[in-house]
């Protein structure tokens, strides 16, 4: 999605993820409720952008196709890609530390250490790439996971990667079911997950740490209220 909706769209995906873990449906009852949510949510989008430009309703509808306005915005996610392959023959060589730059920004912010970002983010290199002159005025063309893929493992890595995701996905929501603490990490984190296509690999990395520093200062709390109420 573009701009800033890509959050929304995340936070409202997670909402019927776990609506639909705790109910059960049929597959062909879910697939035709996931395509009406598809329909919203591309109206919502429409009507985010037409709001954030000042339009009107009467300019959306009698503007260019919304479809197509859709579809010509997602373009950006395939330059990303595109970005990923350009690197890849120029350079020759495939470069496994852009797999994991979240996880590397994140040290090097919290060690307050200066690192040149376009040698260890994908997001930062594509876009500086793409057009050095944008890229230092501030644009970028954003991040994508499959990027990440590729340029570390070639075009193997685009099925070995995606694979990896959705499996530990999967495996990873049964949990959620006997254990009300990794409920809560998983669920909170699962947003910027479902975001990764538009993001590095590891982009929920920060949103887990703060997820799991919240269950500790609540668990902390709770068992110093517990205490304090057995003693009184």
């Amino acid at each position: 999605m573009k701009g800033s909706r890509g959050e929304f769209v995340t936070f409202l995906l997670t909402v019927f993820c776990i609506y639909y873990n705790e109910k059960k449906v049929s597959n062909i009852s879910l697939l035709l409720k996931m395509f009406l949510i598809f329909i919203a949510v591309f109206i919502i989008s429409e009507f985010v952008s037409m709001w954030r430009s000042g339009g009107s309703f009467i300019a959306l509808i009698e503007g260019d196709n919304p479809l197509m306005q859709f579809i010509y915005g997602m373009g950006v996610s395939y330059i990303t890609l595109y970005q990923s392959v350009k690197i890849s023959l120029i350079s020759g060589v495939f470069e496994f530390h852009y797999l994991i730059s979240q996880l590397l920004i994140t040290i090097f912010s919290v060690l307050g250490v200066q690192v040149y970002l376009p040698g260890i983010s994908y997001s930062h290199l594509a876009s500086k790439t793409a057009n050095p002159q944008l890229y230092e005025q501030g644009f970028g063309l954003g991040g994508s996971y499959l990027g990440e893929s590729y340029i570390a493992m070639g075009l193997i890595g685009c099925f070995i990667i995606p694979f990896i995701v959705l499996f530990l996905i999967n495996k990873l929501e049964v949990f959620t079911r006997y254990n009300k603490t990794f409920y809560f990490v998983y669920y909170s984190s699962l947003p910027s997950v479902l975001f990764i296509p538009r993001e590095t690999l590891f982009y929920f990395f920060p949103y887990a740490v703060k997820g799991i520093i919240v269950v500790f200062i609540f668990t902390f709390y709770a068992n110093i209220k517990m205490r304090r109420f057995n003693n009184g």
